[in-house]
């Protein structure tokens, strides 16, 4: 990525973190974000999508907290 425009983007969608890297021998960026609605998508791929021809990949994360909330005991019951 060159010029202002990565900063630009990295302004709008204020990642908690940035990091770039390579990913499969291309140019990457891990960027953690708060994603409060799944619609929100959008606003923080496209950008990439738009000016970069991004392959863009999301993963979803817990915190040890979230994963406490997660009712794994009932899920085991349930599907074991």
């Amino acid at each position: 990525m060159s010029g202002k425009l990565p900063g630009r983007i990295l302004e709008a969608i204020q990642p908690e973190t940035a990091y770039f890297t390579e990913q499969d021998g291309r140019r990457g960026g891990i960027f953690v974000i708060d994603i409060k609605m799944l619609s929100d998508l959008s606003s923080f791929s496209e950008p990439f999508f738009l000016n970069f021809q991004a392959d863009c990949k999301f993963r979803m994360l817990m915190s040890p907290e979230d994963l406490q909330k997660a009712g794994l005991e009932a899920l085991g019951k349930k599907w074991a």
